[in-house]
């Protein structure tokens, strides 16, 4: 019996020591699990990972001179074959070149064939304007990279079209003085000689530049025939229509060179436009057609929803529509009002006032890509809108047969 009794007690012992033991292994088990996964923790590193992404353009966060903005435009000839042309219109006062840019899926369109439907969009017109302008070249930019957009418009696009006044501008707001300025106008010129030269050198310059600037018109905006008579102006006060009047025959050059490029450029593609917009500064509205009365009577409503469908597009900032007259008041010479009147086919015409008057042109230089979104965003919703009104449901083109009709009260 005691034989048995300690042979039991053994037994247990061993079977003790046997869980004993595996216990003791599972928890030098869950130990060890606990502290990998701490020293895991205690190991991570972090790989930064370097993107790739889409290269910006010089005009992005600057305003270009008129050298960059050629040497922009055939980089883009270069890089989009298919889809952009460049036409020269003609050359301004001092020479440069003012080009007309073709956005298109088919660039063998011609007056013979039944063209698409087309934006005209000109800015620059006031040298400056050079927001208008930087918005502009941002449109050519966005349509060559989203070439889906002229599938259902073709965009001709006139980014500059005061060169003149424009790159006068630049260099005397924009651009630093430049090194050779700073050396003739040094003070520690010792010889007399070399004094009396760049003395002379700067008397010239500034001559010159007199001159140069006597002879650019700065601002083209009210440069375009007026037609008298076709509405009733007996409602005018006199007083009110002589000073307005005379501000446009001060200004008016009917040899500009400037704005007879523009004129060809419009009347050349008069057979596919049906939205025309010009952008300027000066404000946050867009206008319509007329400047010279309030008393017109347009047939459709719809000039005015295309003028709202943009308004709505532009979110961030309180833009107004409504017509020149209500807007700037009694105004002659604007080129919608002459277009109007001159070509009643062309419907809708609008200037688009992209920006209020800037006072420090760097505090807005990170505003350039915004703003050239937010405008390009106002002028698809247009020509969308334009487009509708033009085609049925099932895309067959109507033809426009509408005029203007003057209330004679």
């Amino acid at each position: 019996m005691t034989r048995q009794r300690d042979e039991g007690k053994r037994k247990r012992k061993r079977q003790h020591t046997c869980v004993k033991n595996k216990f003791e292994k599972l928890q030098l088990t869950e130990k060890n699990k606990e502290d990998d996964n701490r020293n895991s923790d205690e190991k991570v590193t972090v790989t930064r990972l370097t993107l790739s992404c889409t290269k910006r353009e010089e005009f992005y966060d600057k305003f270009l001179n008129y050298e960059s903005i050629e040497n922009y435009l055939r980089k883009m000839k270069q890089n989009y074959p298919d889809t952009i042309d460049i036409i020269e219109l003609g050359k301004s006062k001092q020479g440069k070149s003012i080009y007309l840019i073709a956005i298109t899926e088919d660039l063998e369109f011609t007056s013979s064939n039944e063209p698409k439907f087309a934006t005209f969009i000109e800015a620059g017109l006031n040298g400056e304007d050079i927001f208008a302008v930087s918005n502009a070249l941002f449109i050519i930019d966005y349509l060559c990279k989203n070439p889906n957009i002229v599938k259902v418009m073709d965009y001709f696009i006139v980014p500059c079209s005061n060169p003149d006044a424009y790159e006068m501008f630049i260099k005397d707001n924009i651009e630093k003085t430049s090194s050779e300025t700073a050396k003739l106008t040094c003070p520690n010129v010792k010889n007399s000689k070399r004094s009396n030269d760049a003395s002379s050198k700067i008397r010239n310059t500034k001559t010159n530049k007199a001159e140069n600037k006597n002879s650019i018109q700065t601002d083209l905006t009210l440069n375009f025939p007026v037609i008298l008579g076709v509405n009733n102006m007996k409602q005018i006060p006199s007083d009110l229509f002589i000073e307005k009047i005379k501000v446009w025959k001060e200004n008016f050059d009917c040899s500009c060179p400037e704005t007879i490029a523009l004129i060809k450029g419009i009347f050349s593609y008069q057979f596919a436009i049906k939205l025309f917009i010009s952008l300027r500064e000066g404000g946050e509205f867009i206008s319509y057609p007329f400047g010279f009365t309030s008393n017109i009577t347009l047939m459709h409503d719809c000039i005015k929803q295309v003028a709202q469908k943009g308004k709505f597009a532009i979110k961030q900032r309180n833009f107004q529509c409504g017509t020149i007259n209500e807007l700037q008041g009694l105004v002659y010479g604007h080129l919608i009002d002459f277009l109007k009147l001159e070509k009643a086919s062309m419907k809708f015409l609008y200037n688009i006032h992209v920006h209020k008057p800037i006072s420090n042109y760097e505090d807005e230089l990170k505003n350039i890509i915004s703003y050239g979104c937010q405008i390009m965003e106002c002028i698809q919703r247009m020509s969308i809108t334009v487009f509708k009104t033009y085609t049925d449901m099932v895309g067959n083109k109507k033809v426009e047969t509408e005029y203007i009709k003057f209330r004679r009260d």
